[in-house]
């Protein structure tokens, strides 16, 4: 479900961030204030300061925040968010279990598609459109190595995600991310609020043509 305005306000609250396989920090964000509409956004941030709070607050991750998160003037609840948002490099398990057993890159596609979502793509096609390998296509998230930046934008894609956030990235490893161009042409192309926390958010303008800077 595309949202046409995010608007945050006096969002605040401090978290033990964290992102599997990937690091984590204790970060705090005080009395947040933005509108954001569809479209691609780098946050200007240093490590630690802020910008990871805000993502993973908007990743549903914490019901514990202040302040109010609307979409179109709805009041979204941390439950809610995780409806919303893809959180970037992490799993959808909230979404999509099968009993107690998780399920592999292709069956949690499938169950999107087989549930009417994925904007009326087959399988194949998306697969083809976020370039997923064939070895990692049937394995858990866990076991994706470093295309698991890729496979949830596409698992996001797929389940027609809303806002798309990254953990806090470091500007020299996000110029390198050589799936970024391709799967944010896809995501933009969907409607979709992509938020970038970095130190220098200018290196986007290397990778896509079109993004807004947001300094914290």
């Amino acid at each position: 479900m595309k949202i046409n305005e995010l608007k945050l306000t006096d969002v605040s609250g401090g978290f033990e961030c964290d992102l599997f396989n990937y690091g984590k920090m204790r970060e705090s964000l005080g009395c947040f204030n933005y509108k954001f509409t569809p479209g691609v956004y780098g946050v200007r941030t240093e490590f630690g300061k802020g910008g990871w709070a805000l993502t993973e607050i908007l990743a549903g991750k914490y019901s514990d925040f202040s302040g109010t998160i609307q979409a179109d003037g709805q009041i979204l609840t941390a439950t809610q968010l995780k409806r919303y948002t893809c959180y970037v490099g992490a799993d959808l398990n909230w979404d999509i279990k099968l009993g107690f057993r998780k399920k592999t890159i292709h069956n949690q596609i499938k169950y999107a598609i087989n549930n009417g979502l994925g904007f009326g793509k087959s399988i194949d096609e998306l697969k083809k459109m976020f370039e997923l390998s064939e070895g990692r296509f049937e394995r858990l998230f866990e076991q994706t190595s470093g295309e698991r930046w890729r496979i949830s934008m596409a698992v996001g894609y797929a389940y027609e995600k809303s806002i798309y956030c990254f953990p806090w990235v470091n500007s020299h490893f996000l110029k390198n991310l050589s799936c970024l161009e391709l799967c944010i042409k896809h995501l933009v192309s969907s409607g979709a609020i992509i938020i970038i926390p970095t130190t220098f958010p200018e290196v986007l303008g290397e990778i896509i043509d079109e993004y807004k800077i947001l300094d914290m």
